[in-house]
């Protein structure tokens, strides 16, 4: 047996006097088998002993039993107590780290809606009639623009600005500018990005370690918990997919303004890239604020528990 594990049973009182009284009676009885005792004249006061000493022997050991039981109860109640701290403690951590990822996301989606909304202003006609505001759209279905930018570069051949120097001049200046602003705003971005993944890190250790106790835990369903654990991971897992491809639609709109004139290739891309940029962009943020959500109502329920 070990004596640690049996420790804290023993300091509780209802064992040690179930512990003692069983002891006590179990010399007794042991003293009456030996015939220490005098025989005495009334056989019947005899029995009458040997029964006492009998039930005291059962009743002490019903006592330690109980008393076993109650301290068990308590153990694994401050177990659970504890288990649950933890799990609330690292809850917490990654809802922060999650609000902190929304609000990065927001950052570089406002980042990419300038330059965006710069290509889309109505005083550089060239680029406003290139970059359509419904390739801008956010829920727009991709599938309705599959040649927009034949139909744009169509349009801008056909519109004679190419041949009106003001407009060309304009569209490079504001080319140059856009560039610039890319330059600027590049080490934002990767300092976002956490390359490294060391800045914005979802744990799960507490959860792991102490997943047989919380199954004991009837206010919460442990399947939802371990779901909640998932869906903080694949956020985590999806928000650098995020990160990278802000960077890499502003580039490619530096690219697409470093030609002289607007070439199709380059238009290509830039608008394809676009439309996947603000629609990933728009379904990570309705997804963090879900699993905001989520994450409060599950440290909600284990407050209660």
């Amino acid at each position: 047996m070990n004596f640690e594990k049996v420790a804290p049973y023993l300091e509780d009182p209802l064992v040690l006097i179930g512990f003692v009284v069983f002891l006590f009676l179990s010399f007794c009885r042991y003293l009456v088998k030996q015939g220490i005792f005098p025989q005495l004249e009334q056989q019947g006061a005899v029995s009458i002993l040997k029964l006492i000493l009998s039930y005291g022997f059962i009743i002490g050991v019903v006592i330690v039993g109980l008393g076993f039981g109650l301290k068990y109860s308590e153990l694994s109640q401050a177990e659970q107590k504890r288990a649950i701290s933890l799990i609330l403690s690292e809850l917490e951590a990654n809802k922060y780290v999650i609000s902190e990822l929304g609000k990065n996301t927001t950052t570089l989606s406002n980042t990419s809606k300038t330059i965006s909304g710069i290509l889309r202003d109505k005083r550089f006609k060239i680029l406003n009639g290139l970059f359509p505001e419904e390739n801008y759209i956010e829920n727009v279905d991709s599938d309705s623009l599959p040649n927009l930018y034949n139909e744009r570069m169509e349009w801008l051949e056909n519109s004679g600005l190419l041949d009106d120097s003001e407009e060309v001049r304009k569209y490079r200046e504001i080319c140059a500018a856009i560039s610039r602003t890319v330059d600027r705003t590049n080490t934002t971005l990767i300092s976002l990005a956490d390359l490294n993944g060391t800045r914005y890190v979802i744990h799960d250790s507490a959860w792991r370690a102490n997943l047989d106790i919380v199954r004991k835990l009837k206010i919460i369903d442990v399947s939802e918990l371990a779901q909640l654990y998932a869906k903080m991971g694949e956020l985590r897992t999806i928000y650098d997919r995020v990160a990278n491809i802000v960077p890499e639609y502003n580039a490619n709109i530096k690219s697409f303004c470093s030609t002289e004139a607007p070439e199709k290739s380059e238009l290509s891309a830039a608008l394809a890239l676009e439309r996947i940029t603000f629609s990933l962009i728009e379904s990570y943020q309705e997804r963090v604020n879900s699993l905001d959500v989520e994450i409060s109502k599950a440290i909600e329920k284990l407050n209660n528990a």
